[in-house]
């Protein structure tokens, strides 16, 4: 998956991401939707927004900064034209469910979403802007970060998460990317979740919409961070894949590296299948013990291993 999330410019690949996941432009072929000079959809309203600044384009559509006409607030609009190459109907069935599942939440700690539609054959949902940086961002300027930083922004991380899960939506795509941070500089963080894209929602509503969609041929979820369960069978996940999913995240951020490196996606995700669950401190040495079993505990490879919900997690983080 791209790593542009809502207010982030961030066009940097991951080494280890399968390229054949990303929309694939032809040089030869320019349509000028992902060029800011020329992109036609510059000033064009769309769910009461202008569109004003391109921001990235991915596997989850284009996105977009804009302003809400009637509120004057920036926003960050995702968008996929009808005629967007590399999208198939079942792909944008599913960015517009997912976009309506996720306006009917109201959780702390999760980006909220405003509109979801289609205009002039744009398919579009309406984000909160945040300002700030995403927290791939900060461990690609700092590497490693601060102890304390680390479980302020894993706090509400498992916070987001908590609520999330009470609503039944499981999240399958944690990753620093989808992090928001504002006010690193200030007292202290605060954390907004994002790329809900691949979330899974009740299973109630699925059924009554004819059963989930999914992303057939893709891979749902990032290599780097996706649990062993998930690499297998995306459909089936439960719960406990976001807590291995946090646990990557968060021995990253002690660490400064990925749990498992390789030259291939494919090679990662065998990896999160099969290899040792890496201790933290043969990095850092001198990493506390208990955040070292913590994050053993997130990433152990049997779900019925880690900690049995994002609040057991939060308590032993805390």
């Amino acid at each position: 998956m791209a790593d542009e999330t809502p207010g982030q410019r961030d066009s940097d690949s991951d080494p280890d991401y399968d390229s054949a996941n990303e929309i694939e432009h032809d040089e030869d072929h320019d349509d000028g939707l992902h060029d800011p000079h020329v992109d036609p959809l510059i000033g064009r309203v769309v769910g009461g927004c202008r569109l004003e600044e391109q921001l990235g384009v991915g596997d989850n559509g284009l996105l977009y900064r804009g302003t809400h006409q009637g509120m004057g607030m920036k926003v960050v609009i995702r968008l996929i034209p009808q005629s967007l190459p590399g999208f198939r109907a079942s792909q944008i069935e599913r960015f517009l469910r997912s976009g309506r599942a996720m306006a009917k939440l109201n959780l702390p700690h999760v980006v909220r979403v405003f509109n979801v539609g289609c205009e002039d054959d744009l398919n579009f949902v309406v984000m909160d802007y945040i300002d700030g940086q995403n927290l791939k961002q900060l461990l690609e300027e700092q590497g490693a970060l601060d102890l304390e930083v680390a479980l302020e922004v894993i706090e509400q991380v498992l916070q987001a998460l908590e609520a999330a899960h009470s609503q039944a939506v499981i999240h399958r795509d944690i990753k620093p990317s989808s992090v928001l941070l504002e006010g690193m500089d200030g007292d202290g963080a605060s954390v907004k979740l994002a790329d809900l894209g691949l979330a899974k929602f009740n299973l109630t509503d699925e059924a009554e919409e004819g059963g989930p969609v999914t992303i057939s041929g893709t891979m749902m979820g990032e290599a780097s961070y996706i649990a062993p369960e998930q690499a297998q069978d995306a459909k089936n996940v439960t719960f406990s894949a976001d807590i291995y999913s946090v646990g990557c995240v968060l021995y990253e951020m002690v660490t400064g590296q990925k749990p498992y490196s390789a030259k291939s996606a494919v090679q990662v995700m065998l990896m999160h299948v099969q290899a040792k669950v890496p201790k933290a401190s043969d990095i850092v040495p001198e990493l506390d013990s208990r955040v070292v079993r913590v994050i053993r505990k997130m990433m152990a490879k049997k779900p019925a291993s880690r900690y049995e919900s994002a609040t057991e997690a939060l308590r032993a983080v805390r």
